[in-house]
């Protein structure tokens, strides 16, 4: 077989044709989409491609052998022996015109085809003469040929065009296998980085839960055996990782135990297990709180979960509860409504002490244009005035004003308020309380009423000791007259107590002195 040497091709010299060469028919559509699926466009040189086209040169006897793959613009060469090119537009292809015919191509002389004579690559370089192709099939579409290339026309026998058709199926072959690596290892990168997440994700927990005093447990109802980490045995004082379920109920509080027994069974049978129980007893016992599922593992039943140590919590909860009873005692004692106005709705929201403030239930007033139809009409005006601070959100509202039961009776009411802004600082509700005053308000009626009586008392002691002094004169008075000796001593005598009781009179009251 003559060695022909390929001709030097110098890439520039082709001028590429931008513009798609590829029709919008539908089945055109999906053999582009099935020549991209494979992703070998634009690869790097691989050897099982580059041996298919140097068997390809040797068999024809060719200078030149491809393997091309036609795009929707261009025919890219993923191996190509003697032309020095890795892709010409489609425009200039003559593998493209396998496509619709996805039969062996043979050109003997392009000079003398009508099809090719004046295609740049024959008039120019690489010269193009002799051409034969065979197209990749796959899935019924043409992705492109292996073809062999002279400068000079020439033909093939037989057996070399079967063992170019034979090289194109290899070709196909080696697509199939390359997704199949590539794929492999696209897999195997999801499944490295998944367990590198998982590693991370592990780790973040493990940091998480240690950070929150949280521990990790399992129950194996087949082996009736109880597990944990190193945080769940410090908590129930279990110095094995797994042991019989008894030993660890046994940690329990004596008082919890039974019931955490049935929870655990109800748990087996499907319900979710959310439990708090306490630890130990006496002053050392800690309150926990235990959450699990129920997991199927190879058939059999594992109840997987985590503790943690809610003794704070707890402790929090009964100082909370004392003191919301303090709270509870001192509003019934001092009868103050809570109460809360969302300025958007209008809603007024109340405590279970409505009754202390209006004599009626809370879904009576659950507004505030409902609720200023109870009280006293002289009061309405002053009280909206008093609001307005609230409302504007610059100060707090405080009023005192009158509310009719529905008995009839009429109570006394101070009321105390506070705006709560927004995160816009503008006001969105209002909050504050009401106290019944009633009794303070009649206490101080009868002070008033007392302290009037007490001044009158004091004004009829102090006339009835000023009216006494003249009168005593006059006694002592007769009481000379009786005793004087004539009648002149006796008239000298009154003379002289009318002159002193006139002026004790005149110094009392208004008027002209008795002379």
């Amino acid at each position: 077989m003559e060695e022909r040497i390929a001709p030097t091709y110098q890439r520039e010299k082709i001028k590429f044709v931008e513009r798609s060469t590829a029709s919008q028919d539908p089945q055109e559509l999906a053999r582009i989409a099935r020549v991209q699926s494979f992703s070998v466009l634009d690869s790097l040189p691989e050897q099982s491609f580059e041996d298919i086209t140097s068997l390809a040169s040797f068999i024809c006897g060719t200078p030149i052998s491809l393997i091309s793959f036609v795009d929707e613009n261009r025919q890219w060469f993923k191996s190509e022996v003697g032309l020095g090119a890795r892709e010409t537009p489609r425009s200039q292809s003559f593998c493209a015109h396998t496509i619709p015919t996805k039969e062996t191509l043979v050109v003997e002389d392009a000079q003398l085809d009508a099809r090719f004579r004046g295609n740049p690559l024959v008039l120019g370089d690489p010269n193009i003469r002799f051409y034969a192709g065979a197209p990749i099939l796959h899935g019924g579409h043409v992705l492109g040929t292996v073809c062999v290339i002279d400068t000079v026309p020439r033909t093939l026998s037989s057996k070399q065009l079967s063992a170019l058709e034979a090289l194109a199926r290899q070709t196909s072959v080696l697509l199939d296998h390359r997704k199949a690596l590539m794929d492999a290892a696209s897999e195997a990168k999801r499944l490295s980085d998944t367990r590198e997440n998982l590693r991370e994700s592990e780790l973040q927990m493990t940091l998480a839960a240690e950070a929150a005093g949280i521990a990790a447990w399992f129950f194996d109802p087949a082996r009736n055996i109880v597990g944990g980490d190193a945080k769940m045995r410090e908590l129930f004082g279990v110095a094995d990782g797994e042991g019989p379920a008894e030993e660890w109920l046994q940690a329990i509080h004596p008082e919890d135990r039974e019931r955490v027994g049935r929870e655990f069974a109800d748990a087996i049978n499907g319900k979710p297990y959310d439990s708090e129980y306490r630890v130990g007893e006496g002053a050392s016992a800690c309150w926990l709180r235990a959450r699990a599922r129920v997991l199927m593992t190879a058939g059999q039943q594992r109840m997987v979960g985590i503790c943690e140590d809610i003794t704070q919590r707890k402790l929090t909860e009964e100082s909370l509860a004392r003191t919301a009873e303090r709270l509870s005692i001192a509003q019934a004692a001092g009868r103050v409504a809570t109460w809360e106005w969302n300025l958007a709705t209008g809603d007024l929201l109340w405590g279970a002490e409505s009754m202390w403030a209006y004599g009626r239930p809370a879904a009576e007033i659950s507004n505030v244009q409902s609720t200023l139809n109870f009280l006293h009409p002289d009061d309405v005006a002053e009280v909206l005035e008093s609001l307005q601070p609230a409302l504007a959100g610059t100060g707090e509202y405080k009023a005192e004003f009158r509310v009719l039961w529905p008995d009839g009776s009429t109570h006394w009411t101070q009321a105390f308020g506070k705006p709560v802004l927004s995160p816009a600082g503008k006001p969105a509700a209002i909050i504050g309380f009401n106290i019944d005053v009633t009794d303070r308000k009649s206490a101080d009626a009868a002070l008033i009423r007392a302290e009037k009586l007490a001044a009158v008392g004091r004004l009829a002691s102090t006339m009835a000791h000023e009216i006494n002094n003249p009168l005593e004169a006059v006694t002592n008075l007769l009481y000379l007259a009786q005793s004087a000796e004539s009648m002149h001593e006796a008239r000298q005598f009154s003379r002289n107590g009318g002159h002193g009781t006139a002026k004790s009179l005149g110094h009392h009251q208004p008027g002209t002195p008795i002379s």
